[in-house]
């Protein structure tokens, strides 16, 4: 059985009239944060500025992943989108 609870997996699973829904898996902490903000980044370098984040199979979040995410909103909305 895979530790859930040491991982975060990322996946695109589509667009839908621009906007992009990311399904979110594991644990989002200090150390899982860059790979999300690298992702989203990527997403957003990409004119993929409408990003709906499903948050229904995280189990852990902690306050340096919420202010990592906070910046990413800012982001997406300085370039015309949103992050949900």
């Amino acid at each position: 059985m895979t530790d859930m609870t040491q991982k975060l997996y990322i996946r695109h699973v589509k667009t839908y009239n621009e906007i992009s829904l990311i399904r979110l898996e594991g644990k989002i902490d200090f150390d899982t944060s860059p790979m999300l903000k690298a992702f989203i980044n990527r997403l957003i370098t990409q004119d993929k500025n409408s990003i709906i984040l499903d948050f229904s199979r995280i189990l852990f979040i902690d306050s340096y992943a919420i202010s990592s995410l906070i910046s990413q909103i800012k982001e997406s909305e300085k370039n015309g989108g949103f992050m949900k």
